[in-house]
């Protein structure tokens, strides 16, 4: 992977906030996501074997494609080392097709869909906690914060809330389940095994029961 961080930006050769903003807080969230070496994970300047780039079966069709290959040499855990590269002012007639939010986004999406965890899993325990906590705290009784009475309208959100956290675990079991089964994630999931003995009726079955208990 080459870098162009660390091999030198020619002044005008890239936007201030690609420079500064784009580059850094994706290439910062993919190292977080899957524990990549890569620190600019959007250099085009890469180099890979042919057994290398046919094992990680790659899938996409467009720009998504380089954070594909930089995601899938981690999951496969590849040998990844950097090279620095130079980066010089673009000597094309046209403007570039890039377009910095719609482009930027697009990757943001594509890193979030290959890490569930992250997308849903963390985010809805953190909310699960939350609401817990505050809903155990006023089913004991009405709290009382100065002029404010926080009581049975608040309890009524944050029920809510753990219904919304609730969903959120059940998504990103869900969405890494078909990330696995499409081959977009190579890697079966840990509780993968629970599914030859937890159904569709047996979920419903379960869901019926929880309701009866409601």
């Amino acid at each position: 992977m080459g870098n162009r961080f660390k091999g030198g930006i020619q002044k005008g050769a890239m936007p201030w906030h690609h420079r500064y903003i784009g580059n850094p807080v994706l290439s910062f969230l993919g190292k977080l996501f899957f524990k990549t070496p890569a620190n600019d994970f959007h250099c085009g300047l890469r180099g890979f074997t042919k057994n290398a780039v046919v094992k990680m079966n790659l899938q996409t069709t467009g720009m998504e494609l380089a954070s594909e290959i930089v995601i899938k040499s981690s999951i496969f855990g590849m040998k990844v080392c950097e090279v620095p590269t130079t980066l010089s002012p673009d000597g094309r007639d046209r403007p570039p097709h890039l377009n910095s939010f719609r482009d930027g986004w697009r990757h943001l999406r594509f890193l979030l869909i290959y890490s569930p965890k992250w997308l849903f899993l963390y985010p809805g325990l953190i909310l699960l906690i939350i609401s817990a906590v505050f809903s155990f705290t006023l089913f004991i009784g009405p709290i009382r914060i100065g002029f404010r009475l926080i009581d049975f309208h608040s309890f009524i959100v944050a029920g809510a809330m753990i219904l919304l956290a609730t969903n959120m675990i059940s998504f990103a079991i869900i969405t890494r389940v078909f990330a696995y089964n499409t081959g977009l994630l190579p890697s079966q999931p840990e509780f993968y095994v629970l599914l030859k003995y937890f159904n569709l009726e047996k979920g419903l079955g379960l869901g019926f029961v929880f309701l009866f208990l409601g």
